[in-house]
C-alpha cells in the first residue's frame, strides 16, 4: 500500500508541475484540446487561458458533427474574464460555473484558477515528503540510540523512554498517518469529480427530442396556434431549454391552412436585408414548403400579409396573384407602426414577399407597383 501511495504522489506531483507550467504559459498563449462525438452529438473542450483552466461540455440538439475526432489548437491569449457574462453564471473570484443555451445547443463550463488545481495536487506530495522526512529522522535517532520520537538519549534505558514513554522497540507511526491522508484526499477528489461530471452534463434537465422535422431544419417544436394581439413580439416563440427562437403564425392559404415558421437559419446578408428561413408546416408539423424572406437587420417578423398588383408594368408571372409576405416591426419600437404613423410611407414599405424554393424568384419591385392591394394572411 505504501508503494502504491508513493506512485500516486509522484503522478500527482508531475501533473501539478505541468499545471504550473501551463499557468505561466497561459498569459501569453491559450491552449485548447477538444473531442467531438458524432454518435452522441457531444463535445468536450479543455482549455488554458489567462490563468484560468476551462472545462466545457456541449450537447447539440441536432447532430452537426461530420465525424468523431480529437483536435488541438493554440494561439494568443484572449482572456476569460468576460466568459459567460450574459449567461447563467455562478461563481466567486476565479471559480465559476456557467450554463449557456444558444440556437439548439447547451453548454456547461467550469472555470478554475491554475493555482487552485496545483495546490490541490500538491497536497499529497507535500504530505509524502513530510512523512518520509519524519520517518527517516526517527530511523536515524533509533540507530544512534536515541528515542525516535523526542530524541532523548536511551543508552541508560532498557525498556521505555523516560522522557516521552515510547517503547524502545516501537516502530515509527508516520507511514500509517500518511496512508490515511492519501485515502482521504483521494476519496474527496473522486467525490468532487463525480459531482462535477453529474452537474456538467449539458443534456441534464432538457427535453431530448430532436424537433418537429429535424431533417428539414425544424429542430424545435412549434405549436399550431396563431399569435393574438398587436404586441411588437406577437409572433416570437422561445424554447428556453435549448435557447432557440423563432416566429410563427397560421397562414389561411386558399389550398388549406399552414403554420408558417420564420427563423434565423443560414443567414444571407443583402445590402438592405438579412434573409431569414421560412418553412410552412402542415397539421402534423411536417415541412411542406420552404423559402427565404428579407428583413432588415434591426427588425423582426410582426404579421403575415398578402399582396397583389394588376398593374400592367408588373411582371406577367406575378400580375393578379396573391403572394405571401412578411410584415416586420423594428425591435426598438414599443408599439407596432401603422400607416397613419408613417404618412410618407406606403403600407408595403415594411414588408417583403417570400421567395419560395419551389418557384421562380419574384422581383422585389412588386411592392412598388401601382394599384397594389394588401391584406392580412392570418384571417
Amino acid at each position: 500500500m505504501r508503494y502504491a501511495a508513493s506512485i500516486f504522489c509522484a503522478i500527482s506531483l508531475l501533473i501539478a508541475v505541468a499545471i504550473l507550467g501551463l499557468w505561466a504559459r497561459s498569459y501569453h498563449h491559450g491552449d485548447w484540446i477538444s473531442r467531438n462525438s458524432e454518435e452522441r452529438a457531444r463535445a468536450l473542450l479543455i482549455g488554458s487561458d489567462r490563468g484560468i483552466l476551462l472545462v466545457v461540455r456541449q450537447c447539440l440538439r441536432r447532430n452537426d458533427f461530420s465525424r468523431s475526432e480529437w483536435s488541438f489548437k493554440t494561439g494568443p491569449s484572449e482572456g476569460s474574464d468576460e466568459y459567460g457574462k450574459d449567461d447563467e453564471r455562478i461563481g466567486l473570484g476565479g471559480f465559476c460555473c456557467v450554463t449557456s443555451r444558444h440556437s439548439g445547443f447547451r453548454e456547461r463550463t467550469f472555470l478554475v484558477p491554475h493555482w487552485a488545481v496545483a495546490v490541490a495536487l500538491l497536497i499529497l506530495p507535500i504530505s509524502w515528503f513530510r512523512m518520509t522526512a519524519l520517518r527517516r529522522r526517527a530511523e536515524r535517532r533509533r540507530r544512534s540510540g536515541r528515542c525516535f520520537n523526542c530524541g532523548y538519549d536511551l543508552r541508560a534505558s532498557t525498556d521505555r523512554c523516560p522522557e516521552c514513554a515510547h517503547g524502545l522497540s516501537q516502530l515509527p507511526p508516520p507511514s500509517t498517518a500518511f496512508t490515511s491522508i492519501v485515502v482521504t484526499v483521494t476519496l474527496l477528489l473522486l467525490c468532487a469529480a463525480g459531482a462535477a461530471i453529474w452537474w456538467s452534463n449539458p443534456a441534464r434537465g432538457a427535453a431530448r427530442g430532436l424537433g418537429a422535422d429535424p431533417d428539414r431544419g425544424i429542430d424545435f417544436y412549434p405549436v399550431w396556434e396563431s399569435p393574438p394581439g398587436d404586441r411588437p413580439d406577437r409572433m416570437r416563440r422561445l424554447d428556453w431549454e435549448w435557447g432557440q427562437e423563432w416566429y410563427q403564425s397560421i397562414w389561411h392559404a386558399p389550398d388549406g391552412d399552414g403554420l408558417v415558421v420564420i427563423y434565423r437559419g443560414v443567414i444571407m446578408q443583402h445590402m438592405f436585408y438579412d434573409y431569414w428561413t421560412v418553412a410552412v408546416l402542415d397539421r402534423s408539423l411536417h415541412v411542406v414548403r420552404t423559402g427565404l424572406v428579407g428583413i432588415p437587420s434591426d427588425a423582426a417578423p410582426f404579421r403575415l400579409m398578402e399582396m397583389r398588383s394588376n398593374d400592367p408594368s408588373a411582371p406577367a408571372s406575378a400580375r393578379g396573384k396573391w403572394f405571401l409576405a412578411v410584415k416586420w416591426n423594428f425591435t426598438n419600437q414599443t408599439a407596432p407602426a401603422t400607416h397613419d404613423d408613417q404618412s410618407d410611407e406606403k403600407p408595403s414599405d415594411s414588408m417583403n414577399t417570400i421567395d419560395w424554393d419551389d418557384t421562380e424568384r419574384k422581383p422585389d419591385s412588386l411592392r412598388d407597383s401601382a394599384n397594389l392591394e394588401v391584406r392580412s394572411a392570418e384571417q
